[in-house]
């Protein structure tokens, strides 16, 4: 199989050499940056950052050995959200033929968990998203201790607690989401968290082009991202617990990130758009490249 992108923790690579059809790429690019969206608007994603820092900078076998443990425990997930919405959101599903097997199976998986809910690529794009995000929302404080137990004895065998490991916690999502009334989400976002004459746009839109053609419509999409990924860690604290108080922590987080990065930039005062984080994140963190290089891996 060709490799045609990578995502290494801290960029995702496009290697626009690997296949002449232009297609692909843009569904590599979509699919890299799921990748990157995750981990860096998660807790477990921060952790995973942080301990692939570590590995990099100490060269322990220990250090190594966690973050390859870490990295494990939410492939499931990772892959499920961004097969599917690199495919779904451009209506690239004829591709499914030439995946591999494993990759055909993520992209049904989410599809059966969304569609129930959303009937338009751009609102299930939006949910495969939260709900991988909420998968990824573990407790910051149990995993810091666990890894630190793990540093502190060579001999110890180090297991991410099941109800903290990402790919556990999609799979009771998956039969939360299942018994979820249809119509919940609906509902809910008509309540206020995005412009009520938008709701049936967001909700129905198989154009996500048309959807975002101005910064105020790209800022709805993401409020009405955000919003439900709100709803949804209301909804299941009692069955994830720590949920909401994981995704306030995630949000201040990556708050802290925006400010660094904006000030490195020279970004100061008023209102920073969607446009603007993801050119900031593309002079950063994107690499465009022929083949796989030494210097993206």
């Amino acid at each position: 199989m060709t490799l045609l992108g990578m995502y290494d923790l801290d960029r995702f690579s496009v290697y626009v050499g690997a296949h002449s059809d232009p297609k692909f790429q843009e569904v590599t690019a979509r699919h890299e940056y799921v990748h990157q969206f995750l981990t860096i608007k998660t807790t477990y994603g921060r952790l995973l950052r942080e301990a692939k820092t570590s590995a990099d900078q100490s060269g322990l076998v220990t250090d190594r050995n966690l973050l390859t443990i870490l990295v494990s425990r939410c492939r499931n997930v990772q892959e499920s959200a961004a097969t599917f919405d690199s495919l779904n959101l451009y209506g690239r599903e004829g591709m499914l033929s030439s995946f591999p097997p494993a990759y055909v199976k993520h992209y049904q998986t989410m599809l059966a968990i969304v569609s129930p809910h959303f009937s338009g690529r751009v609102a299930r794009s939006a949910l495969s998203f939260t709900v991988a995000r909420c998968a990824m929302l573990s407790s910051v404080k149990r995993l810091t201790e666990y890894q630190n137990r793990y540093r502190e004895d060579s001999t110890a065998i180090y297991v991410v607690p099941k109800d903290e490991a990402p790919d556990d916690r999609f799979s009771v999502l998956e039969g939360l989401m299942n018994n979820l009334d249809p119509g919940m989400l609906r509902a809910h976002l008509s309540r206020g968290w995005i412009p009520k004459d938008m709701v049936a746009e967001f909700i129905c839109t198989d154009n996500p082009e048309a959807f975002a053609r101005t910064v105020e419509r790209i800022s709805v999409q993401e409020a009405a991202t955000d919003a439900l990924c709100r709803i949804l860690c209301e909804t299941f604290d009692e069955e994830l617990p720590g949920l909401e108080d994981a995704l306030a922590t995630s949000s201040v987080m990556s708050a802290l990130d925006e400010a660094t990065t904006f000030s490195q930039h020279g970004q100061t005062g008023g209102r920073v758009t969607r446009l603007t984080r993801l050119r900031l994140a593309a002079q950063e963190r994107v690499l465009l490249s022929n083949a796989p290089s030494r210097e993206s891996r």
